[in-house]
């Protein structure tokens, strides 16, 4: 006052000043929210049912190149935060459910970074015998024959049920993991000890399981696979099967060709027209920016 002027301190963090400013992130940087996906197809469905993730220009979406990159997702969103010190910039990665075991998915949930379908994949939410029919009733050199929703609901079925040995042979293959030979630990172990190339050998011969060890784990591992697939199948199978297979069976079987993920995919989710209310809640929370 009186032609003087007061400087107060201001909030400790960047994103408090520009929030008591009024200016958004967005306003100033290219992206306050970034969406990673695993592929291309994923990227076009989810455009689909979400347009304002295309027309957004302050939403970068990425693709992630695969769900294991997912595990990054949180480190990703940490990085970000200590180098801009906007608190407002979001990160999610979309990943497909797969085999995970639940503790693995519970885990990639704990970040808050990652959202895990509740189906095997997104292309499990494109088997709707509807909008399957229409779809494939509506390429140029479709059968002569009308296609019922009905006949493609049991060629659907009989897809998965063909595919439920490899539902059973892809969950035990993520339950044996990766065989580590040398871990961070092992590693400083030995180079404390200044360990020689025996010492090496003895350690990795201990960690190589034995022809009988790995034979009975495997034996254990199928049992408990068959078993709890096989008591879920009939009521989840829409979520346990692969979907993008069972989508190309039907396209051989009806169109005599490959299903194309992205070309077939999008239309599929088009003719279907609505998201997963569970995928749908999770992209809402992402993209509401009333709190910003």
């Amino acid at each position: 006052m009186a032609g003087k002027s007061t400087i107060l301190p201001a909030e400790p963090t960047l994103a408090a000043v520009f929030k008591e400013l009024g200016i958004r992130l967005s306003d100033v940087l290219s992206a306050d929210r970034i969406l990673l996906v695993e592929g291309p197809s994923d990227q076009d469905i989810l455009g689909v049912w979400f347009p304002l993730l295309q027309s957004d220009p302050h939403l970068a979406v990425i693709n992630g190149e695969g769900g294991e990159n997912a595990r990054m997702a949180g480190v990703l969103n940490s990085w970000l935060r200590a180098a801009d010190k906007l608190s407002e910039r979001r990160v999610l990665y979309v990943r497909d459910h797969d085999e995970l075991p639940p503790r693995l998915v519970e885990r990639l949930l704990t970040s808050g970074n990652t959202f895990v379908l509740a189906r095997r994949e997104i292309e499990n939410y494109l088997l709707d015998s509807r909008a399957i029919a229409a779809v494939l009733a509506s390429y140029d050199g479709k059968p002569k024959r009308d296609i019922s929703a009905d006949e493609v609901a049991i060629a659907m079925k009989d897809s998965a049920d063909g595919l439920q040995d490899v539902v059973i042979l892809k969950k035990v293959c993520r339950e044996l993991g990766s065989l580590t030979y040398v871990d961070n630990a092992l590693r400083g172990k030995l180079a404390k000890e200044k360990a020689d190339k025996d010492r090496l050998l003895r350690e990795l011969r201990e960690r190589v399981p034995s022809e009988a060890e790995l034979s009975h784990r495997v034996d254990a591992l199928w049992s408990a696979a068959e078993e709890e697939v096989s008591a879920r199948w009939e009521n989840d199978w829409l979520k346990l099967a692969p979907g993008a297979d069972v989508l190309t069976q039907l396209w051989r079987d009806f169109l005599g060709r490959k299903y194309n993920k992205q070309r077939d995919g999008k239309k599929l989710a088009m003719e279907i027209g609505q998201a997963p209310p569970e995928l749908a809640e999770r992209i809402t929370i992402f993209m509401d920016r009333s709190d910003d």
